[in-house]
């Protein structure tokens, strides 16, 4: 009889030291730890072992290694050192904006020289990020642009220099930049306050079912498609004395060329007197509307036999124009939306009828419970059965149709890019104080409420040049080209003093090229 036996070696098999990065959420600040993992075979998973090195300097951004890191690494002689990789492709695209828009420059000469960055960065994490503000500070130092922003009370502080004066001093100036003759657009955007539980807001949204006063938004934007002007007032455009108003707080001595009305503006009341005075203006019509289904009725087999044509967005509209007293109403059919809507309708309606089965009902689904189903029983059993032919139904509804009226705009092509640009802005505004940023940074303080509107209108215009630059690639889906760019990385070697960066894929060689961000390629 034999016996074998057989000896593991239980010591630990790390791998190579790596150096990471944590930020303690107590003081804000990142330490640098030397992180080996290993599998623990007890445990069976993998654990770490890690020991504080140093930590990230706040104002420079670079790594200073305490002194037992330092000596024992000149004990060992070793050279090679596991880089500090950084984020650059966002600050790369931010300052090749700013400097080809002037935003930079325009900024300097109202704020602080060190505020700009600041602003600048926060502006762009905006337009990056759909999250809130007071989650900036961690993004923007993961991309080494958060020198300046450690925490939320430096965005409180930032947004305290950003006063009315100084605000208003940087809107003539950048408004002074248009080119002459270019005829500005105005664009009405309502509420962008539309978080309904938010304590912290003493303005509510502007939904026509709460009985509350909106945030409204008027901004001036040039023909180029560059926003350069706004005023932040407390009610939603209601008769044209509100609309003469806006115009002297914005103390411009010229008429908008076109006023595009918000999503929830359309009233009658106002758009008479502004035919009346001749103001150019553009407004989705209502076609739940008596006139509005008329409309429809009459057109629909002309609009559904019309040419198709490509939105600015890509997506395939077929328009019919119809000339009505003085105005101009824009049918349009989008097959798609209306294609979705019908899927959606019979997947809505298939979990309707499995929760009547299983006795599950919700409130929201109380109106079609009602409306598509009955419930027959035969002794202990019941049997959902349908009212009527869901299929049947859909097939008069106005899903996929829409119109605009203007009594300016004639070509149905163009009055759609030109509502679509002012859908896009409203939405960009609309979760600008959600409760989370009124908490953190006292966005209840009504001075920092028009710091966060004027940071909001920076990053806009940061976003429409951007837009209009990466449209030719990716068409209206700019945060695909934002996502490719944020793989642009440098990998800092602090102690040869090396710089390494990460090799650009080709969509993102694409990208550099159209915004002219150069080749950063290589090692220095």
């Amino acid at each position: 009889m034999f016996l074998h036996v057989i000896i593991y070696n239980m010591e630990k098999k790390k791998t190579k030291p790596r150096i990471i990065t944590i930020k303690n959420p107590r003081n804000g600040i990142s330490y640098l730890y030397s992180d080996q993992h290993y599998w623990d075979t007890e445990k069976q998973q993998t654990r770490h072992d890690r020991v504080c090195i140093g930590k990230i300097d706040r104002v420079t951004g670079k790594p200073i290694y305490n002194q037992r890191y330092l000596a024992a690494r000149k004990s060992d002689g070793t050279m090679d050192e596991a880089p500090i990789s950084t984020q650059i492709g966002p600050e790369l695209v931010l300052k090749r904006l700013s400097k080809e828009l002037g935003l930079g420059r325009t900024l300097k000469r109202i704020f602080n020289e060190t505020h700009v960055p600041a602003i600048l960065a926060l502006a762009w994490y905006q337009v990056c990020m759909h999250t809130p503000l007071s989650y900036a500070p961690q993004w923007l130092s993961q991309r080494g642009m958060g020198k300046s922003i450690r925490d939320c009370s430096d965005i409180a502080k930032l947004l305290d220099e950003m006063d009315e004066e100084r605000i208003r001093g940087f809107l003539d100036r950048w408004d002074a930049q248009a080119a002459s003759g270019t005829a500005p657009l105005f664009i009405v955007a309502p509420s962008f306050c539309t978080d309904r539980n938010n304590r912290f807001l003493d303005y509510g949204s502007n939904h026509d079912h709460e009985a509350m006063d909106a945030n409204s938004l008027s901004i001036l934007i040039d023909s180029q498609g560059i926003p350069r002007d706004f005023v932040r007032t407390g009610s939603r455009l209601q008769a044209i004395s509100d609309l003469e108003d806006r115009l002297r707080m914005m103390e411009r001595n010229r008429n908008p060329t076109l006023l595009v009305l918000g999503r929830n503006s359309y009233d009658h009341s106002l758009l008479q007197p502004m035919e009346e005075e001749g103001i150019g203006f553009l407004v989705r019509l209502p076609l739940r509307s008596k006139a509005g289904r008329e409309l429809l009725m009459t057109y629909r087999k002309e609009l559904l036999e019309a040419e198709t044509f490509e939105d600015s967005d890509g997506f395939p509209l077929r328009s019919v124009s119809i000339e009505a007293g003085g105005t101009t109403m824009h049918l349009y059919y989008d097959e798609t939306w209306r294609n979705q809507q019908e899927r959606n309708l019979f997947h809505l309606l298939a979990s309707c009828k499995d929760e009547l089965t299983r006795g599950r009902m919700t409130e929201e689904h109380q109106r079609l419970y009602s409306e598509y189903f009955e419930v027959k029983r035969s002794g202990q059993k019941k049997r959902i059965v349908l009212k009527k032919d869901p299929a049947e139904r859909f097939a008069s509804s106005l899903a996929g149709f829409w119109t605009i009226r203007s009594n300016l705009e004639r070509d149905g092509r163009k009055a759609v890019d030109i509502y679509e640009t002012g859908n896009r802005i409203e939405r960009f505004f609309e979760d600008i104080q959600n409760e989370t940023d009124c908490r953190h940074l006292d966005a209840h303080v009504m001075q920092r409420k028009d710091a966060l509107v004027f940071l909001k209108f920076i990053a806009l215009i940061l976003q429409s040049r951007f837009s209009q630059r990466i449209r030719p690639l990716y068409g209206s889906e700019h945060m695909r080209a934002i996502m490719e760019l944020d793989g642009i990385s440098r990998a800092l070697y602090p102690t040869e003093g090396v710089v390494v960066m990460s090799r650009r894929t080709e969509r993102q060689r694409r990208i550099a090229d159209i915004l002219a961000i150069g080749d950063e390629n290589g090692r220095r």
